[in-house]
């Protein structure tokens, strides 16, 4: 019967979110835009960037959007990875927001079930 209550209370506690910042990279150019994605390019200014990150778009600070990395291009050649210094190509799925001059942060966002110790 504790079993049940305590799992029981385990369902109504909210998850916890770990997100965690790989790399920023300073958008430099907008080479398309469409209803559901960009295709933008940047310098990688800090960290690095993974494929298939989670974006999180920053104007001034302020965050604009959050879509998702698609596709991540370095010398013209699909890439897992582009370290800090160099300068990457993106396929963003989100809102079309994204200007030259942006700051897009790259992250990863984990989700994990909280439960009651005992």
């Amino acid at each position: 019967m504790v079993n049940d209550v305590k799992h029981g209370l385990e369902g109504l506690l909210k998850p916890e979110v770990i997100e965690t910042e790989l790399g920023r990279v300073k958008i430099l150019a907008i080479f398309r835009t469409e209803a559901s994605y960009q295709i933008i390019g940047g310098k990688v200014t800090d960290g690095k960037v993974l494929a298939s990150s989670l974006l999180r778009v920053l104007r001034h600070n302020q965050v604009m959007a959050e879509g998702k990395l698609t596709q991540l291009q370095s010398q013209k050649s699909n890439v897992a990875e582009v370290p800090s210094g160099q300068e990457c190509g993106m396929k963003y799925e989100g809102p079309p927001v994204v200007q030259v001059g942006d700051v897009v942060v790259v992250l990863t966002r984990q989700v994990r079930s909280r439960t009651i110790g005992g």
